[in-house]
């Protein structure tokens, strides 16, 4: 009850005082954070049912999602790397994902105390479908924010179904 009264009072307040520019709710266990986190995501139900209306679009294996273009010699004589470049499908998906809150601070710190050290391998569509809803949010953190170090990490969790299956599992939680 404490926590739905602190957090509904926050938001009354950053309603009231909109020179706030951030709030941290700092929670010292798991069991208060999710619960935090449950308060976030029933407030913000429209934007996760938005996330959730994108099931069909990775359900579709039509979907190409990214192609890489090539690398190119610029008119400067540089050589530009290959990128991957995604379609609508997949940036709208994933501004989404920041839009909901549900993107974890401490995610590899997470994956890490949870014993998942390769969370690009084959087992992680097994690992999601057991996720509770901390594991399952730090999963899609990492999908979600280390495509800066992986080109084209978007496009591979759409193709191997892991953002698919994100979905189902948060979906059912």
């Amino acid at each position: 009850m404490a926590a739905k009264v602190a957090y509904f009072t926050v938001k009354a307040s950053l309603e009231k005082y909109q020179n706030i520019s951030e709030v941290r709710f700092v929670c010292f266990d798991d069991y208060n954070y999710e619960l935090y986190l449950k308060l976030q995501i029933n407030d913000n139900k429209n934007k996760i049912n938005l996330l959730l209306n994108c099931i069909p679009y990775f359900e579709n294996d039509k979907n190409k999602f990214y192609v890489f273009q090539e690398p190119e010699k610029g008119k400067d004589g540089i050589i530009y790397m290959a990128y991957p470049s995604y379609d609508k499908g997949i940036t709208d998906f994933i501004n989404l994902v920041y839009e909901t809150g549900l993107l974890k601070e401490d995610y590899l710190d997470y994956l890490k105390e949870k014993e998942i050290q390769n969370v690009d391998s084959s087992e992680i569509i097994e690992i999601i479908a057991k996720s509770d809803l901390l594991l399952l949010q730090s999963i899609l953190t990492y999908f979600v924010r280390q495509e800066r170090f992986y080109d084209g990490l978007w496009g591979k969790a759409a193709k191997d179904k892991i953002f698919l299956n994100i979905l189902y599992r948060l979906r059912e939680l």
